[in-house]
């Protein structure tokens, strides 16, 4: 689908997106309680898998892991910030697994590529990936447990913000 989407629309769709989501995490955060609950939505299983499905194409289709998406929608969803994080952090493995396997796939037959790709998969680069992120995973739960919801949803937005510049400036 991207040779028919114009790269530039997709950069400027997810920025807006990434602004919007991060204006709605620090709003909200400044009005999270200390002893904040999450409510109780029940959700139909079809709807996650339908929402999962558009929020794993459209990760693909702007080049990021879909973290960044996957938090906001279950937060929306009613679920507690550290469940969210925790169920994004659940699929990344799944889904990076699949995510290298649809690059060797798509560049197996394209010619002239860098000396260590398998597909479009640069090697030493996907072996630094993968050995800094288990460690750097488990860093980041600590420091998730330790923070309050309302620090957490703040940071989590800022960080969306920062994404969302650090495109507009590359």
């Amino acid at each position: 689908m991207t040779p028919y989407i114009p790269g530039v629309w997709l950069k400027w769709i997810f920025i807006i997106f990434l602004i919007y989501v991060s204006g709605q995490f620090i709003l909200q955060a400044s009005k999270v309680s200390q002893n904040h609950t999450s409510k109780n939505i029940s959700i139909n299983n079809s709807i996650f898998i339908f929402a999962g499905t558009l929020i794993g194409i459209f990760a693909a289709l702007v080049g990021v892991g879909g973290g960044v998406l996957v938090v906001p929608f279950l937060q929306k969803c009613g679920i507690d910030m550290r469940k969210a994080i925790g169920t994004s952090a659940a699929f990344t493995l799944p889904v990076a697994i699949g995510g290298t396997v649809g690059y060797i796939i798509a560049g197996w037959h394209t010619p002239q590529l860098p000396q260590y790709c398998l597909g479009f998969i640069y090697l030493p680069a996907a072996l630094t990936i993968m050995l800094t992120s288990i460690p750097m995973a488990k860093v980041g739960v600590q420091i998730a447990q330790k923070l309050s919801i309302k620090k957490l949803i703040k940071f989590f937005g800022v960080f969306l913000l920062l994404l969302a510049i650090k495109l507009i400036i590359s």
